[in-house]
């Protein structure tokens, strides 16, 4: 997800590190499934579906369901519905690989 995050927790050694061992799963099982940046993801396969009936998980739906609601709180200003726009910006590839590419020249 391409972002860094801080888990805290309280209690015995032994436990928490198993928390957060199912902490990161959870998460690393998550990029997996919702990433645009892998052909296999669900959300990859969302993507290919255009405008064609498609049987999301739960999970996704809820995903979606969501975002649909924070565009319409917003008023627009978030809007996860701009993968064209975002691969014409060059945003076709996660950033670790555009990091390591560098600079792109301007359009």
């Amino acid at each position: 997800m391409n972002t860094d995050i801080l888990l805290a927790a309280e209690g015995q050694a032994d436990q928490l590190q198993a928390g957060f061992e199912q902490a990161r799963k959870f998460i690393l099982a998550g990029e997996k499934r919702f990433t645009r940046f892998s052909e296999d993801s669900e959300l990859s396969a969302l993507n290919r579906s255009a405008s064609k009936r498609f049987p999301a998980s739960p999970d996704l739906f809820s995903v979606i369901a969501l975002a649909r609601r924070f565009f319409h709180l917003t008023r627009g200003l978030f809007d996860p519905s701009i993968l064209p726009e975002l691969k014409r910006a060059g945003y076709d590839r996660s950033m670790e690989v555009l990091r390591d590419l560098g600079p792109s020249p301007p359009v």
